[in-house]
């Protein structure tokens, strides 16, 4: 399996890290070499100069191509300092194929989120719809057991029987007819 989007990030990172800490150890080493080789056109230049005073033409002719190539050399060594800098200051940029990695996956994961976020929002619509159905399905059972919950068959035998069960001359209210019937079911 491929690296996920912070894998691919922490190794773009370590590579930048690994490369500029390359770079500043060449930069570093080349200063050097430029310090010696600046000490050596010194040291070549005063003894060019001793040798001009002196007269000695062979001194003179090898001490001003030494100096010559002491100089050449600096020149290149700087040139390379600056070429290094300039990929230092590059260095943000980095490995382009691995950029391109982290572009892709960058783009995969948001659609992997957006799709993910698109289904979540329709399986949320569903379970609203579900919840409105079981309401309303609710609503009927409710109304289906306050229904039942009133006392039908009493109030069926008191209007059809209760006359005949209960003496005329007994005076009782409504009430105390309904509960009269409703013993004589229960017994």
């Amino acid at each position: 399996m491929g690296k996920n989007l912070s894998e691919l990030i922490e190794e773009f990172k370590e590579n930048a890290r690994a490369r500029t800490e390359k770079i500043n150890k060449n930069i570093e080493e080349l200063k050097r070499q430029a310090q010696e080789l600046e000490k050596k056109i010194k040291a070549s230049t005063a003894k060019l100069v001793d040798c001009e005073l002196a007269g000695d033409e062979p001194g003179m002719e090898k001490y001003s191509d030494e100096t010559k190539k002491h100089q050449e050399d600096l020149a290149l060594v700087k040139a390379k300092i600056e070429a290094y800098e300039t990929e230092l200051e590059r260095t943000g940029q980095g490995d382009a194929e691995l950029l391109e990695k982290i572009r892709q996956q960058a783009k995969a994961e948001r659609e992997a989120r957006n799709n993910k976020q698109r289904e979540l929002a329709e399986e949320k619509r569903k379970v609203e719809e579900e919840i409105q159905e079981l309401e309303v399905k609710k609503g009927e059972l409710e109304k289906e057991i306050g229904r039942l919950s009133r006392d039908a068959e009493v109030t069926a035998v008191l209007s059809s029987l209760g006359d005949l069960l209960i003496p005329a001359g007994k005076a009782m209210s409504y009430e105390e007819k309904k509960r009269e019937i409703k013993k004589w079911i229960e017994s």
